[in-house]
């Protein structure tokens, strides 16, 4: 192997490879040798034809090779377009390019995507090159780039962007270094953020464990201070109205939170008249502190808020487990992303050995009907719920307007009923189910007796038989096939 002086690396790196972090520490002193020994053998590509023209893949490959003294001669080189395989993306282009080739954690890829959305005006390297307009093609990219696309194109949820955008705003530069290397995580430098710049490299040099423990120590902080204000809000938006039982024990849990969208959606404070929560102040609501150890809570939730609403009944309310949901169909559609929402998910949550409600007293997953005034959901519901657990104690929170008989209520619009009227009351009782034969057979079988006196009764298909012969059993709701002759019968 011939030795060379190394010599500077002239050529600048375009942004869209500065994205992605360089070779891991532990691996860069064998990566530099297999090329000063064998050389650079896959080009190294160029964004375009200029002179210092930047680098838009091969960013190590070219250092290494400058490290071994290679000259630019001898480094094979090509134009991003050059290939078909290229297309005429260059995001999409070094986007394919490293993430085949590394394995890149979650908190690096929420990196790159605060990076995508980071760019703001400027051009297509083509359309710029046609029309000779001198627009420098290494600066202010234009990717018309919003934050949930660019989480998306990185497979990253919309939030881990949000932390990494804050890192960059907020974070020093070895702090965000650490972070695009893979050393530590997301979240911890999240917390670390807060501190100073010269605190964050005093405990970056440190290394991952002191990373982690001062991590954990600012979040402790944190969740305490967000959980006093998040206290102090609730106070503050129940004012007047009535304070939150925590410390006692309900069995019966009916909520509506006020939550709040971000990274494009609507803020519905302006639909319920809530000061808004987001998913942190949602979190440290004493939800365990009020509900019994034997618990259903029933729970709304939009799409958007699907993943989030069972996160905190199961992760932060007191490991409430998801059971079931109801669909409330608000026969108009609205906006979305996805789709044109036209509902909105009653979410069934339990914990402990509440029982499920008796199957004879079960209602459709779906209800009709127009919406109301400021997101109110339907009347219907109190009913349901009512039903379901007569016997036991009942509370709604964030609730709007006068409570039903039977219910306690918690929330910054709750009114006193006029002259007890419960809306309950007012709403209209599903028609009684008929019957059939089969039905009152079995049900006779389950209080030991039937029409004709039997007792002990008869089972099974004997029931039937015994107790509504065939002569009787037009009634029942079965298919023509199924049905017994007289002749059989006999």
């Amino acid at each position: 192997m011939t030795t060379r002086d190394p010599r500077p690396a002239l050529r600048p790196v375009h942004e869209l490879a500065r994205m992605f972090p360089k070779i891991a520490a532990d691996q860069k002193r064998e990566f530099f040798e297999s090329i000063a020994r064998d050389g650079v053998r896959r080009p190294i590509v160029l964004f375009d034809d200029s002179s210092l023209a930047p680098i838009l893949d091969g960013v190590n490959r070219y250092e290494a090779a400058c490290a071994a003294g290679i000259p630019e001669t001898e480094i094979p080189f090509r134009i991003f377009g050059s290939e078909e395989g290229d297309g005429d993306d260059p995001l999409e282009f070094v986007m394919r390019e490293n993430f085949l080739r590394r394995q890149l954690n979650a908190s690096q890829r929420a990196m790159v995507a605060a990076d995508i959305e980071s760019f703001k005006h400027g051009g297509n390297r083509k359309s710029s090159e046609a029309q000779g307009d001198g627009q420098d093609a290494n600066l202010h990219l234009d990717l018309g780039t919003t934050r949930a696309e660019a989480a998306e194109k990185t497979g990253v949820s919309v939030r881990s962007v949000a932390s990494a955008a804050e890192i960059k705003a907020k974070g020093s530069g070895e702090l965000q270094e650490a972070v695009r290397d893979g050393r530590i995580k997301l979240a911890s430098a999240a917390e670390l953020a807060e501190l100073s710049h010269e605190e964050q490299r005093e405990i970056v040099a440190k290394g991952p464990k002191e990373i982690l423990a001062k991590a954990k120590e600012i979040r402790a902080t944190n969740m305490q201070e967000r959980r006093k204000a998040a206290i102090d809000n609730i106070k503050r938006i129940t004012e007047g109205n009535t304070p939150l039982p925590t410390g006692e024990k309900v069995p019966v849990l009916y909520l509506d939170p006020p939550t709040r969208f971000e990274s494009g959606f609507t803020d519905r404070s302006i639909e319920n008249h809530y000061p808004t929560m987001d998913f942190d102040q949602l979190a440290v609501l004493p939800i365990d502190d009020l509900a019994a150890d034997d618990c259903v809570m029933f729970c709304w939730t939009t799409i958007p808020w699907l993943a989030n609403t069972i996160k905190l009944a199961e992760e932060h309310w007191g490991g409430f487990e998801y059971k079931s949901c109801y669909a409330w169909d608000k026969e108009v559609a609205g906006t979305g992303y996805w789709a044109r929402n036209q509902h909105e998910l009653l979410l069934v949550f339990t914990r402990g050995k509440i029982p499920s409600p008796p199957r004879s007293a079960l209602y459709p997953s779906i209800e009709r009907s127009k919406k109301r005034e400021h997101s109110r959901k339907p009347d219907f519901y109190f009913r349901m719920i009512a039903e379901y657990y007569p016997e036991l104690r009942k509370m709604v929170l964030f609730h709007r307007g006068a409570a039903p008989h039977g219910w306690e209520a918690w929330g910054n619009e709750v009114e006193t009923a006029d002259d007890g009227v419960d809306v309950i009351d007012k709403l209209k009782a599903p028609e009684p189910k008929q019957q059939t034969l089969a039905e009152a057979a079995l049900a006779a079988i389950e209080k030991d007796k039937c029409k004709k006196g039997c007792s002990p009764a008869p089972t099974g298909v004997e029931a039937i038989d015994a107790c509504f012969p065939a002569s009787k059993q037009d009634d029942l709701d079965i298919p023509d096939f199924l049905r017994r002759t007289p002749e059989a019968v006999a």
